[in-house]
């Protein structure tokens, strides 16, 4: 047995790995589920240049997304843009059948935008060489639908 790591895999080992769990999953959940996708998407925040101030990237699959970095320029901050930009994923979340939402953050960051929503949290741990608390975070799209 040979243990090989890259930061540049063949695409065809990549799909092996992904076949290998899809067939493995077939066993205990539906087709339809085992064989979806994933979803990648962003929302940007754009000024009047068509700069991006801020945005969301994230990917989805099965029936959650996650929000995989959120960022704001400093001169956007406080001034809703950040809850635009969740509005918007949100929404775009909802009609793609994504129903949860799930997010880490590392505690200076994103940690008293987040505890504003209603957003459940998870765990929290530390980053062992930084000793900084990292923060998981999750969220039930189908208790928000009213409001958006």
């Amino acid at each position: 047995m040979n243990i090989e790591v890259t930061s540049t895999p063949k695409k065809e080992d990549l799909q092996t790995i992904s076949k290998g769990i899809q067939t493995y999953n077939q066993q205990h959940i539906p087709d339809d589920v085992v064989f979806e996708k994933d979803t990648k998407f962003a929302v940007f925040a754009k000024d009047d240049n068509r700069k991006v101030v801020g945005g969301i990237r994230a990917c989805a699959f099965w029936n959650y997304y996650i929000i995989e970095l959120l960022w704001l320029s400093e001169n956007t901050r406080g001034l809703g843009v950040g809850k635009q930009l969740i509005e918007a994923t949100e929404k775009f979340a909802l009609k793609k059948d994504f129903n949860y939402m799930r997010t880490e953050t590392l505690s200076f960051q994103t940690r008293p935008f987040y505890e504003k929503w209603d957003i459940q949290f998870l765990e929290n741990y530390q980053i062992i060489q930084k000793d900084i608390p990292r923060i998981v975070y999750s969220r039930n799209l189908k208790n928000i639908t009213n409001t958006l």
